[in-house]
């Protein structure tokens, strides 16, 4: 006798459902994942956890940023498959934008404290003036992103930048932007006279070629993304 569920499960046993290819896109996630909280670790290490003094919340914070935050935000929105749906994405996307740019205030604040205790001059470097540059950026990018993680508010006001794709791809040239602006700050931090005082020879190199090739990672999704 005819079993509709049978044949079904038949069906699908002979002929499974497709299992989505997404390895390359997989091994960038690992790899910068892991490069990433490689650095973490190893600035945590070397700047050490005074909760007390007001300049180790600076690095800590700013590789929250960078690294951590910033780095998965992107990682996210380029990953392939179906879970988590599109939305669950673009929610978490905010999300991580959000608490990037709540570490980046709370990283500038610590900078700004340190400079005027200690009667320091700011923003005379170009690891501090590109810094600066990128902290604007980071937070310009809240009212974009809470845009695209809620579209009804900004539906009337869309149509008039081209649409939503164009308005995503603005997004994601922005992201770019940024995420390049806070590596490059990051990476100038390295060569401060407390990095290299703490961090020299083989060690610094394989710090900065992590944030380097984290940062080539990252950014080809981004690019990846703005070509589709």
């Amino acid at each position: 006798s005819y079993i509709p569920g049978r044949v079904h499960a038949i069906k699908t046993a002979v002929n499974p459902a497709p299992i989505e290819h997404a390895s390359p896109w997989m091994a960038h996630r690992l790899i910068a994942t892991g490069l990433s909280a490689a650095v973490i670790l190893s600035v945590l290490y070397v700047v050490g956890l005074d909760l007390i003094a007001p300049f180790p919340w600076h690095p800590i914070m700013m590789t929250a940023t960078y690294l951590g935050l910033m780095t998965q935000a992107i990682l996210l929105m380029s990953s392939k498959g179906k879970s988590p749906t599109r939305q669950e994405k673009v929610s978490s996307h905010f999300y991580l934008n959000i608490g990037a740019a709540v570490c980046t205030l709370l990283g500038f604040i610590a900078i700004l404290w340190s400079k005027f205790s200690r009667d320091k001059p700011h923003f005379v470097t170009l690891h501090a003036q590109v810094g600066l540059f990128a902290i604007i950026l980071v937070l310009s990018q809240v009212p974009g992103s809470a845009g695209l993680a809620y579209p009804e508010f900004i539906k009337p006001y869309v149509e008039k930048m081209g649409g939503f794709a164009q308005v995503h791809k603005l997004h994601r040239l922005f992201g770019l932007v940024t995420y390049t602006a806070g590596i490059a700050a990051f990476v100038l931090a390295f060569y401060s006279h407390f990095w290299t005082g703490a961090v020299d020879g083989p060690v610094w190199y394989a710090i900065t070629a992590a944030v380097v090739v984290t940062y080539a990672l990252v950014s080809a999704q981004i690019v990846r993304l703005l070509k589709n």
